[in-house]
């Protein structure tokens, strides 16, 4: 799906109310008594909170960016077997499109240095390029 300027606002704003219901819980009693000695200040132990606080702010998070990572991988692994077959599927269609490297420069390049070289040594690509310049 396209990311729209609404879509984009409405999800900085739900990111920004889970971080304060994250941090308010212990604000609002979601906590332990108070330690007699008051000189010593530490972090709210309460299982539930710590629980709760993990989940949402570092576990769900990383599922979701681990999730996220996966499917640009699937992406470019298709893209890159797409252009390197230089045949392309389009979505939700059983038509084919062939795709057709054109590089004029490339090829005078490799051509001409293999020619002052004294030798055919072409690498896979440039063979690649000659052979969709050759179709029609």
């Amino acid at each position: 799906t396209i990311m729209t300027e609404k879509k984009a606002v409405l999800i900085l704003i739900l990111l920004w109310l889970a971080s304060m219901v994250i941090s308010i819980g212990p604000l609002l009693g979601w906590k332990e008594p108070p330690p007699p000695d008051e000189r010593i200040c530490s972090i709210t132990e309460e299982p539930g909170y710590a629980l709760f606080s993990s989940l949402f702010s570092f576990y769900l998070p990383l599922l979701v960016i681990l999730v996220m990572y996966f499917r640009v991988y699937i992406v470019a692994r298709k893209t890159t077997r797409n252009l390197e077959a230089g045949v392309k599927k389009e979505r939700n269609k059983s038509m084919e499109v062939v795709l057709r490297i054109h590089c004029r420069s490339a090829m005078e390049d490799s051509t001409s240095a293999s020619r002052s070289k004294g030798h055919t040594f072409r690498s896979s690509l440039s063979v690649r390029l000659l052979k969709f310049s050759r179709e029609k």
